[in-house]
């Protein structure tokens, strides 16, 4: 049975029946693969397995966010430019709509600390080229969201004069391609590399800001090694503290902005007290 291309499977049914079409090395002779099980949910897509295609996955899109800092394309075209330099897995095909991917799969078993900053290290040295991130821009955008919400009773007025002067420094901080959410459990194994997945929020940025972000999970004393370890020359003490109070207050917008609700992101007052709002 035909599938009308607004249904929402005629995305997956594009994909699968352009199989041949994937990667030079499939031949005729393959049989058409088809979608497996569900690997991963995220917030804006759903991963599958593929039935007879078992080094590759389905990448679907359910959902695009406003709040998304890349549009699909863009984030493909950036994907494209890391996975060229052995920064991501390759992209072997991309729908009409740019809302499936097939693409190679990865392994996650966790990573150590050494090759998570490598990997990142490798991201900002990359010169890859991308839009700007401004902090300040991305806070006062997510801030009217909630605001639409009515939900600014919950939220950090990022407004208070020391939270601007920390998003303003790390603006104006050199800027490098940053992944912006390079944490352990987007980055899997492909023949032994490490490689980064999602890259909706990829942009030139702060150094700082993303190694903040990938270090969230971490103990105090191994982020600061871990930040002074990916940073090297470019590491400033007055940026990284300012990232570490940044990081989690972009979270809490970000997730209010989206979700709606701040489950899983740190308090309003726990935020505040970073800036000693209540000292």
């Amino acid at each position: 049975m035909a599938t009308h291309p607004s249904h929402p499977l005629a995305p997956i049914s594009e994909a699968l029946n352009a199989w041949q079409a994937w990667d030079r090395n499939w031949s005729a002779d393959i049989a058409r693969p088809d979608i497996g099980d569900v690997l991963g949910i995220g917030s804006a897509n759903t991963v599958f397995s593929l039935d007879r295609a078992p080094d590759l996955v389905l990448r679907v899109r359910h959902n695009t966010s406003a709040m998304s800092l890349n549009s699909p394309s863009q984030e493909i075209s950036l994907w494209r430019a890391a996975a060229a330099l052995g920064l991501g897995p390759d992209v072997l095909w991309v729908g009409s709509n740019d809302d499936v991917v097939i693409t190679q799969r990865l392994t996650f078993s966790g990573v150590d600390e050494n090759a998570h900053s490598q990997l990142l290290e490798r991201v900002h040295e990359s010169g890859i080229t991308a839009p700007r991130l401004s902090l300040e821009d991305i806070a006062a955008e997510y801030t009217r969201a909630i605001k639409d919400k009515n939900l600014s009773h919950l939220a950090v007025n990022s407004e208070i004069p020391a939270i601007r002067d920390d998003l303003h420094r790390l603006d104006n901080e050199p800027s490098c391609f940053c992944h912006n959410d390079l944490t352990p459990t987007n980055i899997g194994q492909f023949e032994g590399r490490y490689l980064a997945i999602d890259w909706e929020y990829a942009a030139l940025g702060s150094r700082h800001f993303d190694i903040a972000v990938a270090s969230q999970k971490m103990e105090k004393d191994a982020r600061d090694t871990f930040a002074k370890r990916t940073a090297g020359n470019a590491y400033n003490e007055r940026q990284w503290q300012a990232a570490c109070r940044v990081a989690p207050l972009m979270d809490h917008l970000w997730t209010l902005a989206t979700l709606g609700h701040t489950e899983g992101v740190r308090s309003k007052k726990m935020l505040e007290e970073s800036w000693g709002l209540y000292d």
